[in-house]
């Protein structure tokens, strides 16, 4: 589908968080063979649902940058998730606005909903955040991103 509708889709979906632990694994497995296929935007779709099972968080994590850096060079658009990527709420912690992730990296603008989040996920962050950074600095320079 088009980039426009993706992050649509991806907040149609947020609520789905029945996943069994075997559809999980189904689900993961499903990322990879997407990964592989460089299908960046569906394997993208598919690890933010895998990044809410404990068991495969921090592996989820990795697939989640990988991704995300991989869309946005395909599709020239520095867009991020609806939500925090670490506890997967769509709120800040201190104003509870829908949508309104008003903590972010200095260098990258990755969005978490608080401070805590932010520096849980730092670790896996720090390993794709100077792509990220590129990447939004070309696409501003290129005006394709404010």
């Amino acid at each position: 589908g088009s980039d426009e509708d993706f992050w649509d889709v991806i907040e149609e979906r947020k609520d789905e968080d029945t996943l069994t632990k075997r559809d999980t694994k189904v689900r993961f497995q499903r990322v990879k063979a997407l990964v592989n296929l460089k299908q960046w935007g569906p394997a993208l779709l598919n690890v933010l649902k895998v990044i809410r099972h404990e068991q495969f968080k921090e592996l989820a994590c990795g697939y989640y940058y990988e991704c995300l850096t991989r869309y946005i060079q395909h599709y020239k658009n520095m867009q991020f998730p609806p939500f925090c990527v670490v506890c997967c709420t769509t709120e800040s912690e201190d104003d509870k606005t829908y949508h309104q992730l008003k903590y972010r990296c200095k260098k990258c603008k990755h969005p978490y909903c608080s401070t805590d989040c932010k520096k849980k996920d730092k670790p896996t962050h720090q390993k794709y955040c100077q792509n990220l950074t590129k990447l939004h600095r070309n696409l501003v320079s290129k005006r394709m991103v404010f």
